[in-house]
């Protein structure tokens, strides 16, 4: 039997192995967009964004091996942003596989993101890469070379343009060892904070970023009062949870924040990183890229 010759012949016989015969295809093909949406940058500047998701495919999707993480990804300004201590590796690679989880999700091709979560192991606990390739040619219906040759591709470089996309949102944060201090007035809510849904909502999370700086820091208040006390031993312990309690809500409010508007907090002139706010509050204490994943679960869980 031969395929076809119009436009459709190379799509028709890439279906040829997934169970229809040609001829009797009656469910609507699935859309193939010519070209990766939006992208507007040259394709050469994205090269090693390019070369790093590859290798995040190649060495097992998600989540992301900290042995394995692409430089390249983690030294994304929109990595770094989002990391509770921007100094550490372990936490750029937490960083990194939250952002690749969210662009997967909000993939520009949206008739591919169910391929492409599949493909890069969304929901997988196991699977070689061709395994994660049957699994995402099969949702749109296509063999796995036609997949692996046409398809794979613009989803990989659709993916490195968004990063890069996500990254131009953020500045850079600069470390000139002066200490961290709040300024500006004292907030008040004007015309140009309510005007737009969009600009209410970015300045209802900053007042619960700084409301969860000031509750971290009224718990350490409390816990070092009482610290070295006997007689207020229980005192100090209960503080102390509350301390940590407090400070998973603020890694999840900040990770709300950094996710959805891309920049730093600002107060005033300064402007905030997470672990700069959290050093604002008071905590003198390490946090583990273990700790706050932990500290931001149960927050989460507590809330649903």
């Amino acid at each position: 039997m031969t395929c076809p010759q119009p436009e459709d012949r190379e799509r028709a016989c890439a279906r040829s192995e997934s169970g229809h015969i040609l001829g009797t295809v009656s469910d609507p093909e699935p859309h193939e967009p010519p070209a990766t949406a939006g992208i507007d940058a040259d394709r050469d500047d994205l090269a090693p964004l390019i070369t790093g998701v590859k290798a995040v495919l190649r060495s097992g999707g998600l989540p992301i091996r900290p042995t394995t993480a692409p430089e390249a990804l983690l030294e994304l300004d929109g990595v770094t942003a989002r990391s509770v201590r921007p100094d550490d590796r372990l936490s750029r690679v937490d960083a990194l596989d939250r952002l690749l989880h969210r662009e997967l999700k909000q993939l520009g091709l949206s008739e591919w993101r169910s391929a492409a979560g599949a493909l890069f192991g969304i929901g997988r606990s196991s699977g070689t890469l061709t395994d994660r390739r049957h699994l995402a040619a099969g949702r749109l219906s296509y063999e796995i070379d036609h997949f692996r040759k046409r398809i794979e591709p613009k989803i990989v470089e659709q993916l490195a343009w968004q990063l890069e996309r996500d990254s131009l949102q953020y500045v850079r944060r600069r470390h000139d060892g002066r200490p961290l201090t709040a300024s500006g007035d004292t907030p008040t809510i004007s015309l140009e904070h309510i005007e737009s849904a969009d600009e209410a909502e970015r300045e209802a999370l900053t007042s619960e970023v700084w409301a969860g700086v000031y509750a971290l820091r009224a718990a350490l208040i409390r816990r070092e009062v009482a610290a070295g006390d006997p007689d207020r031993a229980e005192e100090h312990q209960r503080s102390a949870e509350r301390a940590r309690w407090r400070l998973g809500e603020l890694l999840v409010v900040l990770d709300q924040f950094f996710d959805r508007y891309g920049s730093e907090i600002l107060h005033g002139a300064a402007g905030f990183n997470a672990e700069g706010l959290i050093r604002l509050a008071g905590w003198t204490g390490e946090v583990s890229v273990e700790e706050a994943t932990e500290l931001r679960w149960r927050v989460t869980r507590m809330r649903e």
